[in-house]
């Protein structure tokens, strides 16, 4: 069964929060993606206080999106909002353009199993040919 936006959103509807409420009841899930049974998410919390205590939900849902039928690869990134404005670039230095979450995320990632390798082949040298002949 290919995973959708749909069965991943249901799958977290079941992880409760510290203050009972179910995950996706905050609204805190954003840039839910899947492609070819990849699925990444970002979890926003409101604060970096509220960031910290939701790093143990940010785990369980990992864990509960990589458990599910057709998923091979899991992404999910917990982030907050400082609610401070952005501190000025160093003389010299130009700011990074990029959203939060992409210039500092806390990111898991779950590796790809790698590719099995053949075993080589067994090299003969001419001595060893000879005397398997013999």
């Amino acid at each position: 069964m290919t995973p959708t936006r749909d069965t991943i959103l249901a799958a977290l509807s079941r992880l409760t929060l510290p203050d009972g409420t179910a995950l996706t009841d905050r609204d805190l899930i954003r840039a839910l993606s899947v492609t070819d049974g990849k699925v990444s998410f970002v979890i926003e919390a409101p604060n970096a206080g509220e960031a910290q205590r939701l790093g143990a939900v940010r785990d369980a849902a990992e864990a509960l999106v990589k458990g599910l039928e057709g998923v091979t690869g899991v992404t999910v990134a917990l982030t907050a909002h400082s609610g401070k404005p952005a501190a000025p670039a160093a003389p010299g230095k130009k700011r990074s353009r990029l959203p939060a979450v992409f210039a500092n995320p806390v990111a898991a990632t779950v590796p790809e199993p790698a590719p099995a390798v053949p075993e080589p082949a067994p090299v003969m040298v001419p001595e060893t040919v000879a005397a398997a002949q013999e």
